[in-house]
């Protein structure tokens, strides 16, 4: 039983199924299955949170389905060159051969294998990959990484923003997120930021996108593959609220202008994940200012500046800005600042919204 596959597909599709192994909280969860059928193979992966399925084409001359240990192909694949692919069933082991190279792992048996979840694809509706790509490319960097944060914002809220739009939200408590892209989803999920970054590489290149919710989980059809995510069962948190409103003053500026300075001033620091700019404004120019130990750097950025509240230096964490404005595709930005301790607010496209807290001094 041969079957002969494209390098680049195998290599591709074993990355994604060996990381989901890497993550199993089960024995059984270890392995993923290999099934030859209909000039395709088919593998199939779960950790318990995500289920994957996914499919690549590949000259079978006959049906196979096995089960083997993920830890077997986790660094041989990377190693592959450019020829094609020789796999052979045998009785008891799974052979690999390209050139003068062949390694043969263990297989076990597929009906042994754990993967309960049956997709329904009764309930999916298309939406663009590029754009659910783009809201957790904007959002990722608020999701909260603190051992000691609520488990609902270690994740990604996407629901139903009205008028044929989905938004994204993620924070941290100190910076929060949102952005919103054409699409339609008949109830709101919260995945967590692990599950979204796999995701991103199922997404990858694709052209089609079908998602669904039932039974708290959330189904994604691609072409080739179908994804099954657990959904985080926690409620998140009314991020509405925090908007701040009343008077206010805008700063406009150009956005890359504003992210040089940041990154110089960072890269002048001595640990630039422990560093905080100030900032004061005059009418047209607004002043960035670091001091860390004995160093103190400062930049001078063009503004235009409008509003009647003042204020004489604001405190804030740079790396929020910057994974703001690596995002967004604005050349001109506006930063609302409420004064006191009040969210600031960076404006990008209408189509996303950074909340930024200030620091205390």
């Amino acid at each position: 039983m041969t079957t002969l596959v494209d390098s680049e597909h195998l290599c591709s599709v074993l990355e994604l199924v060996t990381s989901v192994t890497k993550r199993a909280v089960r024995n059984s969860m270890e392995f993923f299955r290999i099934k030859a059928q209909e000039g395709r193979l088919i593998f199939t992966a779960t950790d318990g949170e995500i289920f994957l399925h996914k499919s690549i084409v590949a000259d079978c001359k006959d049906d196979w389905d096995v089960a083997v240990l993920g830890k077997d192909f986790a660094t041989i694949y990377k190693y592959l060159t450019d020829d094609d692919v020789q796999i052979e069933c045998l009785k008891k082991r799974l052979s690999f051969r390209q050139g003068k190279s062949s390694y043969e792992v263990s297989i076990g048996d597929p009906e042994e294998f754990l993967f309960s979840h049956v997709p329904d694809e009764s309930t999916l509706d298309p939406v663009s990959p590029e754009s659910f790509l783009s809201m957790i490319d904007r959002t990722e960097g608020a999701v909260s990484k603190s051992d000691h944060a609520g488990p609902a914002i270690k994740g990604i809220l996407f629901e139903d923003a009205g008028d044929a739009h989905i938004r994204a939200v993620a924070t941290n408590g100190s910076c929060l997120i949102t952005c919103k892209e054409m699409g339609f989803i008949p109830e709101s999920f919260l995945l967590t930021r692990s599950a979204a970054v796999f995701l991103k590489k199922i997404l990858k290149g694709e052209e089609s996108l079908s998602i669904g919710v039932k039974d708290n989980m959330v189904n994604f059809r691609t072409e080739n593959a179908f994804v099954s995510i657990r959904c985080l069962a926690h409620k998140y948190p009314n991020y509405k609220k925090i908007f701040p409103k009343g008077e206010h003053t805008s700063l406009s500026f150009d956005r890359d202008e504003f992210k040089l300075a940041i990154q110089r001033l960072c890269a002048f620091s001595e640990s630039p994940e422990l560093a905080t700019v100030g900032m004061r404004t005059t009418e047209d120019t607004a002043f960035l200012t670091l001091k860390f130990k004995m160093r103190e750097g400062e930049e001078q950025i063009a503004i235009k500046r409008k509003g009647e509240v003042t204020f004489d230096e604001v405190l804030f964490n740079p790396h929020f800005f910057l994974h703001s404005l690596g995002k967004t595709k604005e050349d001109d930005i506006t930063l609302r600042i409420y004064g006191g301790l009040r969210p600031m607010v960076l404006m990008g496209d209408d189509n996303s919204i950074t909340l930024i807290m200030p620091k205390k001094g």
